[in-house]
């Protein structure tokens, strides 16, 4: 076992490795290049387009990338790079600096 992992644990991460996929995944193919937030009524509607500077947009590319790096699959790198493109936007128009900047750009840009 790597780690000094037992069997019963590591079967416990495998499932929820397999859990985070399939969530991951269908959310990917879904949204698409969305920055999603709460959701409204069931759905999630786009952070990006309502305030492309909101401190959590770069939170669901990170995971993107994460995903991407995980599993080498097209469809979470897709989606990463465009909210990633989105944001840059963001940088030609920011007028503050602060620790807000680390959470847009440290999980999307440095994840990349």
């Amino acid at each position: 076992m790597p780690y000094g992992i037992d069997n019963e644990t590591e079967e416990w991460f495998k499932g929820l490795e397999k859990k985070l996929y399939a969530k991951l995944k269908t959310q990917c193919l879904r949204l698409g290049s969305i920055m999603p937030y709460v959701p409204e009524h069931g759905c999630y509607y786009d952070m990006g387009a309502r305030e492309l500077t909101a401190w959590t947009n770069g939170f669901y590319a990170g995971m993107l990338w994460q995903m991407y790096h995980a599993f080498k699959e097209k469809e979470f790198r897709r989606a990463a790079e465009g909210i990633e493109e989105r944001l840059d936007a963001a940088l030609e128009e920011f007028v503050k600096l602060d620790h807000d900047v680390g959470f847009l750009w440290l999980h999307t840009a440095v994840a990349d």
